[in-house]
């Protein structure tokens, strides 16, 4: 139940309404899980290696699933489809050097595939707003699903091949999927896969001479994110803060075709918020997480201290430029919307110098 006050006699009074739809039919997911692996110690235990193989089915997923508005609710809950993960991962450490330099490492790597085996009674799932996803049979869940960016309209030849109603020159222009010769939702199609080729992480410690130097980095690699928060941030319409980049948009007076920006329109063309690829970006990178390094304070009264100095999330290297790439999740706790930034929390950076002390 949730808070709703409602007007009652010309007073405001308050009241709770149901925040869910009830589903007298759900149950627990199921999963089967093969697994083979191997654990093996190189150079009388200084190099481990574990390398292992899976593939796990889970039925009965329990999803969120679109429901008309008529109904009172946008969603339900139900059990729905099947689904294969299979992937390969990789632990390794070895202590690298062990003299008076010390370096110890510890690495994993993962690599994932999910495909969709079965959605019961239905065809695809579509879910979403104001972004969109898509699952169907035989692909990965929660493909992003909008309108597939071709450029501006340059030509009246251009518009009558196919347009929306309030298209026009140096408005967006996107492909006709059905062919139709109209712009419209019947043409949407998959524009990104969420899901990366693979992650990996390290960890390096280092010792000499009292010093000591720890450094922690991750990596993701060949998955997209889906800027969904752009759909206000492109908005000229004086509502809500713009993008630098919207002064490049199409005038008549700057007739510009290199930019994604579509010119403003009176009536206002829509399409120019319409989910589309233009934001769909690699979310690729690689994060150094934090580092420490600190030095042992062994003399007289000092003996046992440490003096360090940290930094959590220093650096990142991506070429996905709107914000850090590990914060685009607005549908973490949903397999069908992954990768989605509708305005995600910014990683914070965390510098500390300090000292443990011992007596």
């Amino acid at each position: 139940m949730v808070t709703n006050d409602y007007v009652f006699n010309d007073v405001l009074a308050a009241g709770k309404t149901q925040a869910t739809l009830a589903n007298s039919q759900l149950g627990w997911e199921s999963s089967k899980q093969f697994n083979l692996g191997i654990d093996l110690e190189l150079l009388k235990g200084r190099f481990f290696i574990s390398p292992e193989l899976y593939v796990i089915d889970t039925e009965d997923m329990l999803q969120g699933i679109d429901i008309p508005a008529s109904s009172g609710f946008s969603n339900i809950q139900e059990n729905i489809g099947k689904v294969r993960n299979k992937g390969l991962e990789v632990t390794m450490s070895g202590q690298i050097l062990t003299g008076k330099l010390k370096w110890n490492s510890d690495f994993n790597i993962s690599v994932n595939k999910n495909e969709v085996l079965d959605l019961g009674n239905k065809s695809e799932i579509i879910v979403g707003w104001p972004f969109k996803t898509i699952t169907t049979t035989g692909e990965p869940l929660g493909l992003f699903y909008g309108y597939k960016f071709l450029g501006l309209y340059e030509n009246q030849q251009q518009l009558d091949q196919a347009s929306s109603p309030t298209s026009a020159i140096g408005t967006p222009r996107y492909e006709d999927v059905n062919g139709d010769g109209v712009i419209s939702s019947s043409d949407h199609t998959i524009i990104g896969n969420p899901h990366p080729d693979f992650n990996w992480a390290m960890t390096n410690k280092f010792t000499y001479n009292g010093f000591d130097l720890s450094i922690q980095l991750a990596g993701s690699h060949g998955g997209d994110i889906f800027d969904i928060y752009r759909r206000h941030t492109v908005l000229a319409q004086g509502f809500w803060s713009i993008e630098e980049g919207l002064s490049t948009r199409y005038r008549p007076t700057n007739p510009n075709l290199e930019t994604t920006y579509g010119r403003v329109t009176n009536p206002y063309d829509r399409m120019n918020q319409e989910i589309n690829s233009v934001w769909v970006q690699d979310g690729s990178y690689v994060s150094i997480r934090h580092i420490t390094l600190g030095y042992a304070l062994n003399s007289g009264f000092n003996k046992g201290s440490r003096l360090y100095l940290s930094a959590q999330n220093p650096f990142v290297f991506s070429n996905y430029k709107n914000g850090h790439p590990e914060t685009a999740g607005f549908g973490e706790t949903n397999s069908l919307q992954q990768g989605i930034n509708y305005g995600g929390y910014p990683l914070p950076q965390i510098f500390t110098l300090g000292l443990n002390f011992k007596l």
